[in-house]
């Protein structure tokens, strides 16, 4: 019990930290991305979007599973860690060399020349990561959040003061592909200090060998989760075009990415947390009860928030130029939200040593996922409405929740009930945030042509979500361990 007790405060202490952190980030990264909108076409984010889209999949397959390898291993000695880092390395910069070949196939697959030389810009980033990588793991799996979260906030702020001075610059997409390298680069400069690694030059296989049979497939899920996560970028960029791209992205950066980044936070923290937990099946389904209540409690008001305010700030941003992404946006909010609830539950069913569970959700994601959106394209004649994207897009997260819903249930021994208990209260609190906000619509319709009403409306908003949210406590329930 005091195990568990220290592991309760270490979980809390992290939660202050990321959660602190990735309020920070993300307002800073709202704030960049209102002004990339105003600066930057339609085109332009739609190259961009597919560059980064692909950079994000290969990163995914750069790690190949070492990450939660390391946090999971029982002992690491510092040869083991000399031999992860330096074939981490070697792989990160073998996946470059070829990125930096193999860019030319991009452009010529969506009629792009631009798309070449920022793949090979983006390749740059794939080695950063491969230093990266152990001494990030090595703060995780000692449960020092604070330094992690530290490192993480100030390379996110320093992207998005880069992307903003570059897209002032006049560089376009290549603003957006630049910052995000250099992300990579004082991240690594940050954890380097931190960590004062510097590992001899040593690399032996036998020793590397056991963490990769660990995890590849998570590695292998991982990257097809992140296909996944990108591949609707390269089915609207194919058959719609990079200008409705552009819109598309815009959506989805606004209804969809602030649920991810605070999801992310918080898996980070969760995954040492029930790895802990794994051996007593009391303390891990308590620990999944209780981070699962702390996403929600951070994600529901911000899904309530974006959809209320979407209009508003799109117009903000960038004009009547991103206009029609609203509705896809508020569409994007429900299906964000399902998603980001489903991967904390993908990573408790990793920790709880079902690997395979993770490799094949990853597979009926990618395909649902493909699925849906090739639907709409079709159904849609080639020519769907914006708007349609998203809600195929939102209800291959519904089936994909229910198939991870299910597999949960069965791999954790659990009744229906059990899991409905956790949600119950926070699923009332956005429905409670949501009837709010079309009761605000139906009195109160946006007239997003007169400037004075827009102002109105954010500030009521300022004022009320917060008290929603306060009000809707006593709705919550503490899991039941």
């Amino acid at each position: 019990m005091a195990n568990s007790a220290h592991t309760q405060q270490s979980f809390r202490r992290g939660l202050l930290w990321f959660g602190s952190g990735t309020a920070l980030a993300r307002l800073a990264n709202v704030a960049s991305l209102l002004v990339i909108l105003r600066l930057l076409s339609r085109q332009a984010l739609g190259e961009a979007s597919l560059v980064l889209g692909a950079l994000i999949i290969l990163e995914s397959l750069a790690s190949l599973g070492l990450e939660l390898a390391v946090v999971q291993a029982k002992r690491l000695g510092r040869g083991e860690l000399a031999s992860l880092h330096w074939f981490a390395v070697a792989v990160g910069t073998g996946l470059a060399a070829l990125v930096w070949f193999a860019a030319p196939l991009l452009a010529v697959a969506f009629d792009s020349e631009a798309l070449a030389p920022l793949m090979r810009l983006a390749s740059i980033k794939l080695i950063l990561l491969g230093f990266c990588l152990v001494p990030q793991q090595r703060l995780v799996r000692s449960l020092r959040f604070r330094r992690y979260s530290v490192a993480h906030t100030t390379a996110g702020i320093g992207e998005d003061i880069a992307k903003v001075a570059l897209a002032f610059a006049g560089l376009g997409a290549s603003a957006l592909v630049g910052a995000n390298v250099l992300r990579g680069a004082v991240l690594l400069g940050c954890l380097l200090g931190m960590t004062r690694f510097w590992p001899r030059p040593r690399l032996r296989f036998p020793e590397v060998l056991p963490h990769l049979r660990f995890g590849y497939r998570i590695g292998l899920s991982g990257v097809i989760l992140q296909g996944a996560s990108n591949v609707d970028y390269f089915i609207v960029g194919r058959f719609l075009g990079l200008e409705a791209l552009g819109l598309y992205r815009a959506a989805f950066e606004l209804g969809v990415m602030p649920l991810d980044m605070i999801g992310r936070a918080i898996y980070r923290i969760a995954t040492p947390v029930f790895a802990r937990h794994a051996s007593n099946k009391t303390e891990f389904l308590a620990s999944v009860g209780n981070v699962s209540t702390a996403l929600l409690r951070l994600l529901v008001p911000v899904a309530g928030g974006i959809a209320f305010a979407a209009p508003e700030l799109l117009l903000l941003a960038g004009g009547t130029q991103w206009l029609p992404a609203v509705f896809t946006a508020q569409l994007l909010v429900a299906g964000g939200l399902l998603r980001a609830y489903e991967r904390l539950l993908l990573q408790g069913l990793i920790a709880w040593g079902r690997p395979g569970l993770a490799l094949l959700e990853a597979v009926l994601s990618l395909g649902l996922v493909a699925a849906a959106l090739m639907g709409t394209v079709w159904v849609a004649g080639g020519q769907p409405v914006l708007w349609h994207l998203g809600l195929g897009w939102g209800l291959a997260q519904v089936l994909l929740f229910a198939a991870t819903w299910r597999s949960c249930r069965v791999a954790f021994g659990l009744e229906g009930r059990a899991l409905w208990h956790q949600v119950r209260g926070q699923l009332a609190l956005l429905v409670l945030i949501g009837a709010c906000g079309l009761a605000s619509e139906a009195l109160w319709p946006h007239n997003l042509a007169n400037p004075v009403q827009v102002g109105l409306r954010l500030a009521v908003f300022v004022v009320v979500l917060p008290l929603l949210y306060l009000g809707g406590s006593r709705l919550r329930r503490t899991p039941a361990s």
